[in-house]
């Protein structure tokens, strides 16, 4: 029997109170076992749930399966957690290292700070299951000496549509089909709305704007939507096959955006798979800046895309000399760096922001449109 559609993103259900009450009272346990394991030298199952039972109802089974985290933390997750166990006749005992424990872990005051600013910065997002008592942790460094204020400050906000990270988190973890309402971009007033069927992949943040990123099924063309345009969101009940979401597919959709500074992707690209005999990549535009003395070191720190690609051009190479005899306009004591990109609207955005700190040497068509911006400007600016 098929799952009905879930109810729209802005609707709680019993169902979901009641998974997230059982994640909570399983931490609880498992912190509370972790606790007496950290406090006696060794303890059977039978000791750990006549310890348990009066405080959370549960039989041996479950304490069998908790121990069984346990060792399953040592052996795939934290190199360093300790949890040891022996056997004594036909009995196995139970123990962990209370300094290198889990939940009793003796944090340095520098890490207690870290941890500190991290759960802050996750509780911004309380609305994604398993996060709802974020809060709770967090008071746990009141007291710092800095007076709450973050050693390390992400300074991310989150998007006023909590409800709709947790929904797309939820759908992407669980390799779900969803089918979202959205208006166009370039129409967000617009009160006509489309729908589309979308294999959600991630969720990507581009400057202040929220995306995700997914394709579409009918296609598997790569697509992105700003949380802002997506009016709606369901899971779409199917019998989809994981394969859907294998991890080529996943490698592809994480790295489509390496050369880019915004979501906007050349076409060509923006497929799960390639077509046999087609070329995988479009032609990346190598871009050439001049960087005007006294900012050369501020576009060094800070690149224009942040792909590792930008190199600087060294004053005695042939190609340095040869871009300073085609622009001799150009102030002596300037820097030139080049890097890799696809020349779309972002990037020349970026360009433009720093309009009185650079220069585009090449390529041509990225100059002349950064020309014909400034000029347009210039008529704005005709004081």
């Amino acid at each position: 029997m098929k799952q009905s559609p879930e109810k729209l993103i802005h609707t709680n259900s019993p169902e979901k109170d009641r998974i997230r009450e059982e994640v909570s009272v399983r931490i609880r346990r498992l912190a509370y076992m972790e606790q007496l394991l950290c406090e006696y030298d060794g303890l059977s199952i039978d000791d750990l749930y006549e310890k348990i039972e009066f405080r959370f109802p549960v039989n041996s089974k479950t304490v069998r399966n908790d121990i069984k985290f346990f060792e399953n933390i040592k052996d795939n997750v934290i190199e360093d957690y300790e949890f040891r166990k022996r056997k004594e006749g036909k009995t196995w005992y139970y123990s962990v290292n209370p300094a290198k424990s889990l939940f009793r872990r003796n944090f340095s005051h520098i890490e207690i700070e870290l941890l500190r600013d991290i759960i802050s910065y996750l509780g911004k997002f309380g609305s994604v299951p398993g996060l709802e008592n974020i809060h709770e942790l967090e008071t746990l460094f009141k007291s710092s000496r800095h007076g709450g204020c973050p050693i390390v400050d992400i300074n991310i906000k989150s998007h006023p549509k909590k409800d709709l990270f947790a929904f797309l988190f939820n759908a992407i973890v669980r390799n779900c089909m969803i089918e979202i309402e959205y208006r166009k971009i370039n129409d967000l007033e617009s009160q006509t709305t489309l729908r589309e069927k979308i294999l959600p992949f991630q969720i990507k943040r581009f400057g202040n704007r929220w995306v995700l990123i997914g394709a579409v099924k009918r296609n598997e063309f790569i697509v992105n939507f700003s949380f802002d345009q997506i009016v709606s969101a369901r899971l779409y009940p199917t019998s989809i096959n994981i394969e859907h979401f294998d991890g080529f597919k996943r490698e592809r959709v994480k790295d489509l955006f390496n050369n880019v500074i915004g979501p906007t992707m050349p076409k060509k690209q923006c497929t799960l798979e390639t077509a046999e005999g087609e070329e995988d990549v479009e032609r990346l535009e190598t871009v050439y800046i001049y960087a005007f003395p006294g900012r050369a070191n501020h576009l060094m720190a800070f690149p224009i895309i942040d792909n590792d690609s930008q190199d600087e051009l060294l004053p005695e190479s042939p190609q340095y000399r040869e871009l300073m005899s085609e622009h001799p306009e150009l102030p002596e004591g300037g820097r030139i760096f080049m890097f890799e990109c696809y020349t779309y609207r972002e990037l020349k955005e970026a360009i433009m922001s720093r309009m009185d700190s650079v220069v585009v040497l090449a390529p041509e068509s990225l100059r002349k449109d950064i020309a014909s911006r400034v000029a347009r400007l210039h008529l704005l600016y005709n004081i």
